[in-house]
């Protein structure tokens, strides 16, 4: 085996380029987006999202039951509100988030319209850069694919709101199907690439393309509808958001800003941490061999808590995002649906 020519300088080379946490602390300089008291830091404005998991009172931050609001709204009332229009409660979601307010259902007919019809990625994309090349990690796959549609725009540095607007939903209909081809041709040694009808909601097309063309039950795309609404944004203030703030202000493109904001999603501290939650979920299942043993499952949960299984990092991941003191609206929302779904199929 050929000997690495720089091994030698491996201690010099880290000593070199790290600086201690005492440092950064020393001199209060932010890293990332949240305070050593776990505060959040002062990243930009926005007027589409809000997050409020504490409040101060005289002069101390207590805990409070966290609030997520979407353009204004409230996310248990946008929940509560769209569910005659579910499985469009998604389409419904980007209309309010890219426009400023909620659709009528003729707009909201339009929207889903041009969602569905703007899914289709160009065959030299999906031969070239999906197929030709796999990846082992859909976010980075997602990079990868976004970077080429730039090619494929006939005006991609256009600046213009309304032209941004344009390419900010072309993008969102054909993510869900950059992530499902990508994963197929990472998993697959012949998958079956379909096209979804054009018809269909978001989250149908994403299940029908995963499973190769096989039709979901509503169940399933009721579900994942919600999930990609609650999912849907989370405040300017967080990484993958903040990215774009620093990246666009050079006054670049539309499709280099979101490929930057996927390389800070991709990060095991931000987007990333879904995968955690599934390695846990494998630990347990390894470790735990009667999952209706409760006193056995409560056990080897105490045991991840106190640093002595899983990753050893004191943490039971899925449970809600760090900003949040009392709770995670979004997981109320989960918790609550699984809840049904767990009485209707006697799962309790």
């Amino acid at each position: 085996m050929t000997q690495d020519p720089f091994s030698n300088l491996r201690d010099d080379i880290i000593k070199s380029n790290t600086i201690d946490n005492e440092v950064y602390q020393r001199f209060e300089v932010k890293r990332g987006l949240r305070n050593q008291d776990g505060s959040g830091v002062l990243a930009g404005l926005t007027r589409i999202s809000s997050v409020v998991g504490a409040q101060v009172v005289d002069y101390k931050s207590e805990p409070v039951e966290g609030i997520l609001s979407y353009r204004g709204i409230s996310l248990a009332d946008l929940v509560a509100e769209s569910k005659d229009q579910s499985p469009f409660c998604f389409e419904k979601c980007v209309f309010l988030l890219l426009v400023g307010r909620l659709p009528d259902q003729d707009e909201l007919t339009l929207i889903s319209k041009e969602i569905g019809k703007q899914r289709i990625l160009p065959e030299s994309i999906v031969e070239h850069t999906i197929k030709a090349i796999p990846s082992p990690n859909i976010m980075n796959k997602l990079q990868t694919v976004v970077s080429s549609l730039y090619i494929v725009d006939d005006n991609p540095e256009s600046l213009d709101p309304y032209d941004n607007f344009l390419k900010a939903v072309n993008l969102t209909a054909k993510f869900p199907i950059i992530t499902a081809y990508g994963y197929l041709a990472a998993v697959k040694e012949n998958p079956t690439f379909v096209e979804p009808s054009p018809d269909m909601s978001t989250a149908e097309a994403f299940l029908t393309v995963l499973h190769e063309g096989k039709k979901p039950t509503d169940l399933e795309v009721n579900v994942l509808d919600l999930a990609l609404l609650l999912h849907a944004e989370h405040g300017g203030g967080n990484n993958s958001s903040f990215t774009t703030h620093v990246v666009t202000s050079s006054g670049t493109d539309i499709y280099s800003s979101v490929v930057a904001a996927l390389a800070s999603l991709k990060g095991p501290l931000h987007g990333n941490a879904n995968k955690k939650v599934m390695e846990m979920l494998g630990d347990i299942k390894t470790h735990v061999s009667d999952w209706s043993n409760r006193e056995a499952v409560k056990t080897y949960l105490e045991a991840i808590l106190s640093g002595k299984a899983f990753d050893k990092s004191g943490k039971i991941y899925g449970l809600g995002h760090a900003v949040y003191t009392k709770s995670d609206p979004r997981a109320v929302i989960i918790k609550e649906l699984a809840k049904e779904i767990a009485d209707k199929s006697d799962r309790m």
